[in-house]
């Protein structure tokens, strides 16, 4: 008589086989060469918030001066060590964010209602703008779609709501280029 084959047992035996190779494999698959390629060689491959490379070390560590920053963000936090793009309202310009932000150290239209043209617009602390506060519509011409999540009519909520072909990207609830 022919011995019966059991598919079933054999893929539970191939599984487990599978299977018993896995686990924590964190200290197996990490080495100092791949620890030592992802250490920093220039200050180009750090971030803002720490802007400066250690060569010796290869790690990025925070901003001491003005000069460790880039021109997006061209302000050292020398609190923090990160580069900002204001530090006070001078570092600020244009007619609609002129005023630095404490708390966010980026240029906003405003801080408090105060800052306001109109009393029909609030300043939305989030956004940075004044604009008219909104819970399901009724938004005016110029800021037609409301941003629910922050409750205030806004120019634009995605891409697709910028028709300006000179403005085509919806950035901080504004077109820009």
């Amino acid at each position: 008589m022919r011995p019966r084959r059991r598919p079933f047992a054999s893929c539970v035996l191939l599984a487990s086989l599978a299977l018993g190779g896995c686990g924590d494999t964190t200290s197996e698959l990490i080495s100092r060469d791949k620890q030592a390629a992802a250490a920093c060689q220039a200050n180009a491959e750090c971030g803002a918030d720490r802007p400066v490379c250690n060569t010796a070390t290869g790690s990025c560590s925070g901003c001491v001066a003005e000069g460790d920053c880039t021109s997006q963000r061209l302000h050292c936090d020398v609190a923090s060590g990160a580069c900002v793009e204001c530090l006070a309202n001078g570092d600020c310009s244009g007619p609609d964010r002129n005023l630095c932000s404490p708390a966010s150290h980026r240029c906003v239209e405003c801080l408090t209602d105060a800052h306001c043209d109109t009393s029909a617009e609030s300043c939305s602390l989030i956004l940075g703008i004044c604009a008219p506060p909104c819970s399901s519509g009724g938004c005016p011409v110029s800021d037609p779609f409301c941003d629910m999540s922050v409750g205030f009519c806004v120019e634009c909520v995605a891409d697709e709501n910028c028709k300006d072909r000179n403005k085509p990207f919806c950035r901080g609830a504004q077109c820009t280029p």
